[in-house]
């Protein structure tokens, strides 16, 4: 969901990089980003806890997480791809996407030998997409409409609020059980390290 959750952060604070005025006008978009990214790995994964192949949706073995990454990353890349070639993508968007993809193949191969939390993974890479607006939007701050009012969000609170959250899903994962710390603060690196790669590629 972090890949919506990020378009949809964006399509707020500068509609007009996709080229429509609302958020209606974009739903399209975040609707195809929400099918690829989170509906059908989502539908693959109950497919294959029916089928035996995982043993809860949790997959809290790490040798079970492998089906699930492998689908969701052609998933990723094939929407990467697709982005990559259509001149009506924003290239911050294609960055984004392309580096989710990237910061799941390397999720991947450090799962084969090491459970990291793909929680973390997830929020380190909307941190960076969220730092990368400073280099690619020429503005401090943004308007929400909310009801009648209007609301004057400055980029840098949003950054705060962003790596409040992200502090939050990590803590929150410790707090479970889920993880160690180790495997949370590897999480974050792993994710903006795949924004960064995708930065400098797609730049």
């Amino acid at each position: 969901m972090i890949l919506t959750y990020g378009v949809w952060m964006l399509m707020i604070i500068n509609p007009y990089m996709f080229s429509c005025h609302t958020l209606k006008d974009c739903s399209r978009l975040l609707v195809m980003i929400w099918v690829s990214t989170f509906f059908l790995p989502a539908i693959g994964v109950l497919v294959m806890r029916g089928a035996g192949l995982i043993t809860s949706l949790q997959m809290e073995e790490r040798m079970e997480r492998v089906g699930p990454m492998i689908m969701s990353a052609v998933l990723y890349l094939w929407l990467a791809r697709n982005f990559y070639h259509s001149p009506s993508v924003p290239k911050l968007l294609s960055i984004f996407v392309l580096g989710a993809a990237i910061s799941l193949l390397i999720s991947f191969s450090t799962n084969l030998f090491y459970k990291l939390s793909l929680h973390a993974v997830a929020m380190g890479g909307w941190l960076a997409l969220t730092v990368m607006m400073f280099r690619y939007f020429d503005f401090g701050s943004f308007d929400v409409r909310i009801g009648q009012a209007i609301c004057h969000i400055g980029l840098v609170y949003w950054l705060l609020y962003v790596l409040f959250v992200t502090g939050l899903v990590g803590s929150a994962r410790l707090a479970l059980g889920a993880h160690r710390p180790g495997e949370v603060m590897w999480g974050y690196f792993v994710g903006a390290l795949g924004q960064w790669i995708a930065y400098v590629v797609l730049s």
